[in-house]
């Protein structure tokens, strides 16, 4: 069985305009998509603040939500490299274990 976002999970997010800060909170200039990628240890530039503070309540959390998935999906992929012999029943089962009892 593959990985799959739970059931009700929102749609993708529609293309964003050539700039500006589309519905998922992510910055776009030009033609691409910028995406603020930190290190724990870095600190938050003032152009990320700016970007988080623009975004409304339910932007910030679709983009919280899109940042759990893509962890398990990572996670999920990680694991299979580890253990290519398991089955996609004990892979997911893993995931699920490592996320139930993960902490901040």
């Amino acid at each position: 069985m593959a990985f799959h976002p739970r059931e009700g999970a929102p749609a993708p997010i529609p293309a964003a305009p050539r700039s500006g800060i589309c519905p998922s909170g992510l910055l776009y200039r030009g033609s691409g998509r910028i995406l603020l990628v930190m290190l724990a240890d870095e600190k938050t530039s003032p152009e990320q603040i700016e970007i988080f503070r623009a975004m409304s309540g339910e932007q910030r959390l679709r983009l919280a939500e899109q940042l759990y998935w893509s962890a398990r999906k990572l996670k999920l992929a990680g694991l299979r490299a580890q253990h290519p012999d398991w089955t996609e029943e004990q892979l997911n089962a893993a995931v699920r274990q490592v996320f139930r009892h993960a902490r901040t």
